[in-house]
């Protein structure tokens, strides 16, 4: 008896769905390196971390890699605006700040103070902690710190030994010169000097086309289609193993991989482009007048070891199988 007379037809169907439902998660996207702007401080990434009951938060400049690390008595925005103002005091105002959604940094209190300071803001996407990996990485080498007896005397060492990324100590390629340490050295070399930005940019590019051929082989990255405003997509959000929250992309920026979706329900969410998948085409709809029953009922004969699956009343069909009992159902339309 062929499948289309016994409607094997809609098992293919409840197939489809089941594979649409359950998919692979989406491969890593290729690491996309940051570039360098014009002059040291101009563009800093922060980030909050809690380490040893205790909250913190750590500044990073892209450039020079330098680090400031503050210790919060409290995790309101208020307390965050007065650390980075102490920090922005010594060092001057940056023109791009860069950090997480944390709820700190999206506060009214905290926009109104970049509008105030006169900085630019840029959020990166939740749950996707490549995209803010300078501050990433600065959390690991703070927290590194931390652990030292006196961590004050770590971080001096860290502003003063010579960078592997830069070619040069981020005090060189922040303020022109060396700072004096326990180690002894010679006093000359404590003096101002001029550093070469080529030679800095050169040693940067190295070091970040390196880390990016390190990440994208073993991750085995590819490039995802990017989304249009108004296609369907599945969303998997928080805590879900399975694509089963149906969206609709809102509003797109596939340059940056950054998408507000809508659920069903109404509420926007904002993701990187490989949190959601796009819906593929599926079997066309059972006409209502094609009878189903909608339960396999296995029944194990001792014997044989075989199941007998009815899938219509006039059609049964006989199946070997090496399983117990059990009962599937087909999903609500």
């Amino acid at each position: 008896m062929s499948r289309t007379s016994s409607q094997w037809h809609l098992v293919a169907r409840y197939q489809s769905r089941h594979n649409e439902v359950y998919r692979s998660p989406q491969r890593e996207q290729p690491l996309r390196p940051v570039e360098l702007l014009g002059r040291p401080w101009e563009k800093v990434a922060m980030d909050i971390f809690h380490y040893k009951r205790n909250d913190y938060l750590v500044i990073i400049d892209y450039y020079s890699r330098w680090i400031e690390i503050k210790q919060l008595t409290s995790l309101t925005s208020d307390c965050v605006s007065s650390r980075v103002k102490t920090v922005f005091s010594t060092h001057g105002i940056p023109d791009v700040v860069v950090s997480d959604n944390g709820r700190q940094f999206v506060s009214d209190e905290f926009r109104k103070f970049a509008k105030s300071w006169c900085f630019a803001q840029h959020t990166k996407n939740p749950y996707s902690p490549q995209e803010n990996g300078m501050a990433e990485r600065a959390v690991q080498t703070a927290k590194r710190l931390l652990d030292l007896d006196e961590p004050e005397i770590g971080l001096l060492n860290y502003h003063a030994s010579p960078h592997s990324a830069i070619g040069v100590s981020p005090a060189v390629a922040l303020i022109g010169r060396e700072l004096a340490t326990l180690l002894p050295v010679v006093r000359e070399q404590l003096s101002p000097r001029q550093h070469r930005d080529g030679d800095i940019r050169n040693s940067d590019q190295r070091a970040k086309t390196t880390y990016k051929r390190c990440y994208d082989r073993p991750h085995g990255v590819r490039k995802l289609p990017p989304l249009q405003n108004g296609e369907p997509v599945l969303l998997k959000l928080d805590g879900e193993k399975q694509w089963s929250t149906p969206s609709t992309v809102f509003r797109s920026d596939p340059q940056n991989r950054s998408y507000v979706v809508k659920t069903g329900a109404g509420i926007c969410y904002r993701r990187n482009r490989k949190h959601m998948q796009g819906v593929p085409n599926v079997l066309p709809p059972v006409p209502n007048n094609e009878l189903m029953i909608r339960t396999f009922r296995l029944r194990i004969q001792a014997k044989s070891c075989r199941r007998t699956v009815q899938v219509m009343k006039s059609c049964r069909r006989t199946i070997p199988v090496m399983q117990s009992s059990c009962q599937w159902t087909f999903p609500p339309d």
